[in-house]
């Protein structure tokens, strides 16, 4: 099976139905997969490595538990997605853990970095940098809404799904969240 690159959906469902059919071990692939997007998730919702990794393994643990309830007509991503949301969002109801900063991107690798040229990684991090604390400063909701459009790539229509909205809130929210970080951000770059 293909773990290392993006699974097909049709790879998804084969695995899925070996789980449901008590192959546990095959649910492992779908950790491999996915267990970078779900920890960045939890990191950027905690601040916190230790526990991120912790309610990461919850969301898989959650996710095998549950995988009877999934429906495979769905995507699986955005299925996971929202369990993750829901125990991270758990885990701050829980403790009243504050959510104003944010380390969003800490885990993109740029593909045009040239060894030959470090001369351009402080570029990239003050970049980095300035593009985080924008991010941070937006609403949890408008700032996962534009993360799962713009780094994972979600479907409007997933991102509705996931964040329990209309199709045209989800919209409304990526467009007006995008209009938002583009006046922080430009407020940022002028002298």
């Amino acid at each position: 099976m293909n773990t290392q690159a993006q699974l097909t959906e049709d790879e998804e469902k084969i695995i899925i139905s070996r789980v449901r059919s008590g192959d546990t071990q095959a649910f492992s692939h779908l950790v491999q997969r996915y267990q970078t997007p779900i920890y960045n998730l939890m990191v950027r919702m905690t601040r916190s490595n230790d526990t991120a990794y912790d309610l990461a393994q919850e969301t898989f643990v959650r996710a095998f538990e549950k995988i009877n309830a999934y429906d495979v007509s769905k995507a699986f991503f955005p299925w996971l997605y929202t369990l993750a949301l829901n125990v991270g969002r758990g885990h701050l109801r829980k403790y009243r853990v504050e959510n104003t900063q944010t380390h969003c991107f800490d885990e993109i690798q740029y593909e045009h970095e040239d060894p030959r040229h470090p001369e351009n990684d402080y570029d990239r991090a003050t970049d980095r940098h300035t593009l985080e604390n924008a991010l941070a400063s937006l609403p949890e909701d408008m700032r996962e809404a534009l993360i799962m459009r713009y780094r994972e790539e979600f479907s409007y229509q997933e991102i509705a799904n996931v964040l329990d909205i209309g199709l045209s809130s989800a919209k409304m929210k990526i467009h007006r969240g995008l209009a938002r970080l583009r006046s922080i951000l430009t407020t940022e770059v002028s002298p």
